[in-house]
């Protein structure tokens, strides 16, 4: 008598136990990709993929009308350059079609979505690495143009593009993930000012450089 009712006592304990355990622990938040899916998709688009090439053919344009007097150095910068613009922009093209062609056959539960989403953050930093690099080339072009006998500072050229990849990767990291970079950018505008203090004279020294290649 005793066993039966300790029995029947514990059995609900046993439910609500499994209970609680489901519903703390679902299934379905076990497996979620830390990679949102939605603004990847809402990101690679075409749009992009053709004004990222239609810069790369205008900045090849502009080298092949307009640059035909620089010296063979600056014909050896410019095609090496090209050359690695080139394999990027086939490496972007092609991240794109294959995150198209797979996305429009998944469905949303297939276990091939979340490697989906790993390719289309890929195909993205891929499109990032073809801006910043016709950018440079762009820029490049820009001051060869400027000088055609002066030397052109490749320190300069650095700086800005530097300075370019820095925003593209800023805003990539702000239109996936979410973060809010505007207390960054307070931060480090405060920590630009007290370091350009403290290097004062050593900045003016690299900028007087720079405007004496000119």
């Amino acid at each position: 008598m005793q066993l039966s009712i300790l029995g029947q006592a514990t059995r609900p304990i046993c439910r609500s136990g499994n209970v609680n355990l489901s519903s703390r622990f679902p299934a379905a938040k076990l497996g979620q990709p830390w990679i949102p899916a939605d603004r990847i998709s809402d990101l690679v688009q075409l749009e992009p993929v053709l004004v990222f090439g239609g810069l790369a053919l205008g900045s090849w344009l502009v080298y092949r009308f307009f640059l035909k007097g620089l010296n063979p150095e600056r014909h050896r910068s410019l095609r090496r350059q090209f050359r690695s613009l080139l394999l990027h922009m086939a490496s972007f093209a092609t991240g794109f079609v294959l995150y198209d062609t797979l996305g429009g056959q998944l469905e949303p539960g297939d276990a091939l979505t979340r490697g989906l989403s790993y390719l289309g953050l890929l195909t993205l930093v891929l499109g990032a690495i073809v801006l910043v690099k016709t950018f440079r080339i762009l820029l490049s072009e820009y001051l060869f143009f400027s000088h055609m006998r002066e030397g052109v500072p490749l320190l300069l050229i650095n700086i800005f593009t530097l300075l370019f990849s820095i925003g593209v990767g800023g805003w990539l990291v702000s239109e996936i993930f979410g973060v809010r970079l505007a207390p960054l950018l307070a931060t480090s505008a405060a920590l630009s000012l007290v370091l350009g203090l403290a290097a004062q004279d050593t900045l003016g020294n690299l900028f007087a450089g720079i405007s004496l290649q000119f």
